[in-house]
């Protein structure tokens, strides 16, 4: 592959911004879709597949006026895509499929590697009856980007949640990482901390930052990546 400048730039500020507000607005719908029981017995591939279906909708909601996020249009975001199948840093694993990717319109210029560009977003759910933890939600999900299965060309990425645990950020997510032997094994300090962009939004955005101990053929780096968090909090049915 042609050498890039790795990491590419960073998005705008504000097209990250789109993107998230574009995801609580996803979340806003299903919820109102979907009732409790659903939401609850619902996996996250589900979950997932409703979200991207409700971004399609106000991807074009926007685009034709008709509504939607301001910014999140045909003209400024390409069509979502889940499950795409991008290779790793080394190119040695090529099926790699992060949840979603939000890809600008007009990034192609010199030193962009085009193909993997975008701000890749990872889903995961907390479930207590299924086992699915922080743990899981760390090893599983933010560790991909921390040893450059997912992410390597770009310095940010997202993490989003659909909680059906108490769980909480900062708080869980902060303990999680302050045991020593997480610190090391996700190159954190441990900090999670509120994006002072997104303090009008709810849920807020919280971001952590991590170091990646890879280098690229040429004898690169990619540097540390930005991980914003998003939870979705999934409400229990109403018991009888």
């Amino acid at each position: 592959m042609k050498a890039t400048t790795r990491p590419n730039p960073p998005f705008d500020g504000r097209l990250i911004l789109t993107v998230e507000s574009a995801l609580r607005e996803a979340w806003r719908l299903v919820d109102t879709r979907h009732d409790r029981a659903e939401l609850f017995a619902a996996d996250e591939d589900r979950i997932t597949l409703w979200i991207e279906e409700a971004l399609y909708e106000l991807r074009e909601q926007a685009s034709e006026g008709k509504g939607g996020i301001a910014g999140f249009d045909r003209t400024t975001f390409e069509r979502v895509q889940r499950g795409a199948a991008m290779r790793d840093y080394t190119g040695t694993k090529i099926s790699k499929q992060p949840d979603l990717i939000f890809r600008p319109v007009g990034r192609r210029s010199e030193g962009i590697d085009a193909f993997h560009d975008g701000h890749i977003v990872e889903c995961k759910l907390l479930d207590e009856r299924s086992g699915k933890s922080i743990g899981l939600y760390a090893s599983k999900g933010i560790s991909r980007f921390v040893t450059g299965d997912y992410g390597w060309a770009m310095s940010h990425a997202g993490m989003l949640a659909y909680v059906r645990t108490s769980e909480e950020l900062p708080t869980h997510l902060e303990t999680y990482f302050q045991r020593s032997e997480n610190l090391r094994a996700y190159y954190t300090d441990g900090r999670v901390i509120r994006c002072h962009l997104s303090v009008r939004a709810s849920p807020a955005t919280y971001v952590s930052t991590h170091d990646r101990p890879i280098t690229f053929h040429d004898g690169s780096a990619p540097g540390p990546i930005k991980v914003r968090h998003l939870w979705l909090s999934v409400r229990p049915a109403c018991s009888p």
